[in-house]
């Protein structure tokens, strides 16, 4: 079957542990005691995700697997993936095992909750 492909990039806007979530458009995560970038406890694998469109969109939350060159790295989207993912400088150096990598195609799929360490019920 064809997967899903899409321009990953390192976006150091997302290195900011301290960034608020008021900074990101799913604000919502702060009714989950997410009130900074840091507090999610899959940080740093964060992303901005391309299926979030609006703010507090209802993917928010949700949790996205990205392949690349055998590499596979679950990231907690948490804001509007312009273009495609956008990802810390940690999570990108996970997915391609490079320092110096900054933009990728990888395959991806929205995975379950649980896949980044949630019951399925917690947002």
């Amino acid at each position: 079957f064809a997967q899903n492909t899409s321009s990953v990039t390192r976006d150091t806007f997302y290195d900011q542990s301290m960034l608020s979530m008021g900074s990101v458009a799913c604000t919502s995560l702060e009714s989950f005691d997410i009130i900074v970038l840091g507090d999610s406890p899959r940080y740093p694998l964060v992303a901005a995700v391309p299926a979030i469109t609006t703010g507090d969109d209802p993917l928010c939350g949700t949790c996205w697997e990205l392949t690349f060159g055998g590499n596979v790295v679950d990231v907690f989207a948490i804001d509007i993936g312009r273009g495609g993912f956008r990802l810390t400088t940690g999570a990108m150096e996970a997915l391609t095992n490079s320092t110096t990598v900054s933009s990728v195609t990888a395959a991806f799929e929205q995975v379950p909750m649980s896949s980044c360490g949630f019951g399925e019920s917690c947002f």
